[in-house]
């Protein structure tokens, strides 16, 4: 088992692995935290778990002293179960009118009711589902816009080969199967590839430390300024690129996430990296292919050349203008 870095107590063990608490602990603070949650569990529940009928009205009201958000005395009347978390609510704990309560518990065998927490994770897990699946459709789309484009070439030098001799068309027409089969194999190579690195980042400027793991150089960084733990594989962490002799500047690091989300959210907040002169040269970018970096390179090589464009137009304004008032002076 790799070494690793707990997340709470900051050392490096063989047994740290991600707990059922989603975080990546070592045994001994896995346990000690199992041990606070039921000492958390007992001093709320104050009794034995609750009776919960299918309704999702609590019916057991004798081992239920009190509501968990508001700490009002149950009654057989006042309390809800949440269809999500199996939450128990006094309907006075979630702002709830007694008439509004009692038109609820009638219908709640039809309608059922979610509290309000799980209600807004919810509404984020649909948010993100919908944005996956709108950046689904844009991918697809531009995959049919190339296999058309493809087709119709193809198509077009099939009609030009058709002029030519039978022996020569049958001979032309069998290249062009293999081109159109060579040019499906590279765009679905592209779309595999950029869909086997959404999961990755790529560290700029950050420098190694002898005798430190990149994976734990990447996650200091991340708990120091980012403010967050992103759980990544520590075995697939790796500098890009061959050193050779006499190149001393500081390698990129691929990080492998757990999720294509993951990689998103740490890009956003990344630029509050600019905000401290100590990691101000550090980037956290996409893990692009071959084919995206090129079309990055070009992009930004445009964007030079139409601002070294737009800087040379008043320069030569203002020559003009000097060159003018030159020759007035001279002709009076």
């Amino acid at each position: 088992m790799p070494r690793e870095k707990c997340w709470t107590c900051k050392k490096v063990k063989n047994t740290v692995v991600l707990r059922a608490c989603d975080d990546r602990l070592c045994k001994e603070c896995f346990e000690d935290n199992e041990a606070k949650l039921r000492v958390t569990r007992v001093s709320d529940n104050k009794g034995p778990a609750v009776d919960v009928g299918s309704a999702g009205i609590v019916t057991d009201y004798a081992t239920l002293s009190v509501g968990r958000e508001c700490k009002v005395k149950a009654t057989p009347h006042g309390m809800l179960s949440c269809d999500i978390c199996d939450g128990h609510f006094h309907y006075k704990s979630v702002h709830m009118e007694e008439s509004t309560y009692l038109i609820l518990r009638d219908i709640i065998d039809t309608t059922g009711w979610v509290c309000s927490n799980c209600r807004f994770e919810t509404r984020l897990q649909l948010q993100s589902l919908r944005s996956g699946l709108a950046r689904l459709a844009e991918e697809v789309a531009a995959l049919k816009q190339s296999v058309q484009n493809v087709s119709t070439c193809s198509d077009r030098q099939g009609l030009s080969s058709t002029s030519t001799s039978v022996s020569y068309s049958t001979s032309a027409s069998v290249v062009h199967r293999q081109s159109n089969k060579s040019t499906l194999a590279a765009v679905h190579q592209e779309m595999a590839a950029k869909q086997r690195r959404q999961r990755n980042v790529v560290v700029y400027g950050l420098d190694p430390v002898n005798g430190v793991e990149d994976a734990e150089l990447f996650l200091q960084l991340c708990e120091d300024y980012l403010e967050c733990k992103p759980h990544i594989d520590p075995s697939k962490c790796r500098r890009l690129g061959k050193r050779s002799a006499g190149d001393v500047r500081t390698k990129p690091l691929l990080v492998v996430l757990d999720s294509d989300h993951s990689a998103q959210e740490l890009i956003k907040k990344s630029h509050v990296l600019r905000g401290h002169d100590e990691v101000k040269d550090v980037y956290v970018n996409r893990d692009l292919t071959p084919a995206e970096a090129l079309a990055a390179y070009e992009q930004r090589c445009r964007r030079r050349a139409a601002r070294a464009q737009s800087a040379a137009v008043p320069r030569q304004h203002s020559n003009q203008n000097s060159n003018n008032k030159t020759k007035n002076s001279q002709q009076t």
